[in-house]
């Protein structure tokens, strides 16, 4: 085995964990030598964390006159393997490459649809700020072993990232999570800093005991506390979002104190609720922008989500669940929703499938000279085994028209459930036209029967 050249062992190294290559490294001299070879630890740094090798090379003479030199550039790469694995722990090396993947997903989404969003976040936490917080937040046989386990890609996304958003007066209107609005409420989830977290942690541990002493805060917006939405828009519902210490999961906490572990959301630990949330919903576009607000967080399509068309119109309704104003005590589950009414344009290229179906549409649907005007809501709303039937007129004290061309419509309202589970809500609009003094042309347009269930919407 001595017999192998270092360009042989290159390869093979390619294909084991440095675990291995220590290993390797204590049974002789001659291995310990070539194990510690500097483009075998560069290939390491390249294949688990994609690091920065352009450390300045010697040449073959430098290097035959300068022992110092030569050892300076085997330890380089090998100081910087073993710098993350003592800062971010030994599954580092199975998380960094997708942590990474979904921030630089979201930095690029965000540079083409919401720059303001990058100005919010944090330079990255120091390694001191980073073993402050596995003291907060790992057990002592996480700190003794260096594994992480779940809290890893938290560590890693926090070290290598971002440290959380700034959350001051007028900076942070903008968090990574979103925000949503109903009535006069509003809501925004950042990311928080590692001193952020910490303060918040402990203010809610004092303020709730025992229930949620072993929950970490990663994601909050908190009412009267800096965090400011444009001004006329201050946070008035909490967001609280949290990694079970025990579990990892990703968990809510209602307005009674009851910890919440949703099946929705990839929520069994931070990574994959991570990758769901960037990867298949943010960059996918799955959630309206505003250049100012940020991320609409009621999805365009989701489990929950119900969509319906009528005359060439497309009605979307889309609700989510507030745990933090919910109360399982006192049976009151908090459902907002958001109801969009997309009329078609005729700007479509015909040469696509896109525009083929666009064209359809605006065939189906009145023109500006013939529009129609909202007029009548009717709801079908299932809870607890029970139906009940509301209707009035307009949506919210407006009456808005459709024709082709006419801007997106939406509006944002809520139902209040007595069971978390199984409720659904659908329903119509009448829509009319005035022809004569005594007649009108009248449609009626299907609002597709949606959930109002806390596993099956977001949060």
């Amino acid at each position: 085995i001595t017999m192998i050249d270092v360009d042989a062992w290159f390869i093979v190294t390619g294909f084991i964990t440095y675990d291995d290559i220590a290993r390797l490294s204590v049974v002789n001299k001659e291995l310990n030598s070539v194990m510690n070879h500097s483009a075998i630890w560069e290939q390491q740094c390249r294949l688990y964390f994609n690091a920065d090798a352009s450390v300045s090379k010697t040449t073959n003479d430098e290097e035959e006159q300068n022992d110092a030199v030569v050892d300076n550039h085997r330890n380089r790469f090998k100081s910087h393997f073993q710098s993350f694995i003592q800062t971010y722990g030994h599954d580092s090396i199975w998380y960094y490459e997708r942590v990474m993947h979904c921030w630089t997903s979201l930095t690029k989404w965000s540079k083409l649809y919401l720059p303001q969003l990058l100005t919010t976040f944090n330079a990255v936490a120091t390694s001191t700020e980073i073993a402050a917080l596995k003291q907060e937040i790992c057990s002592t046989a996480m700190l003794n072993s260096r594994h992480y386990d779940y809290l890893t890609p938290y560590l890693l996304f926090l070290g290598e990232c971002a440290n959380g958003q700034k959350i001051d007066l007028g900076v942070g209107a903008c968090g990574m999570y979103g925000y949503y609005r109903f009535y006069n409420k509003v809501s925004a989830g950042h990311l928080l800093s590692i001193a952020d977290a910490v303060a918040y942690t402990e203010l809610i541990v004092r303020r709730y005991g025992k229930n949620v002493q072993d929950l970490w805060l990663f994601c909050g917006g908190f009412p009267g506390n800096g965090f400011v939405y444009q001004g006329d828009m201050p946070i008035t519902v909490p967001c609280l979002t949290f990694i079970d210490g025990h579990t990892g999961h990703i968990c809510k906490l209602t307005g009674d104190a009851q910890v919440l572990h949703l099946k929705h959301m990839h929520s069994n630990s931070f990574l994959e609720h991570l990758e769901w949330y960037i990867l298949h919903n943010v960059t996918a576009n799955n959630y309206r922008v505003d250049p100012q607000r940020g991320i609409l967080r009621f999805p365009l399509s989701d489990a929950a989500v119900s969509e319906s068309m009528t005359q060439g119109i497309v009605c979307r309704a889309s609700p989510l669940f507030v745990p933090e104003v919910s109360s399982i005590t006192q049976r009151n589950f908090i459902f907002p929703y958001h109801i969009e009414i997309e009329c078609p344009t005729n700007y479509y290229d015909i040469r696509s499938a896109q525009g083929q179906d666009m064209k359809r549409r605006c065939e189906q649907c009145p023109s500006e000279k013939n529009k129609f005007r909202l007029q009548r809501r009717k709801w079908v709303i299932c809870d607890d085994g029970k139906t009940e039937t509301v209707q009035g007129d307009g949506v919210i004290g407006m009456y808005p028209e459709v024709f082709v061309n006419q801007k997106l419509f939406s509006y944002e309202s809520c139902s209040q459930q007595n069971v978390p589970s199984n409720g659904t809500m659908g329903g119509s609009f009448i829509f009319e036209r005035e022809l004569t003094e005594d007649s009108v042309e009248r449609f009626e347009m299907q609002v597709a029967t949606y959930k109002l269930d806390w596993d099956m919407c977001q949060w």
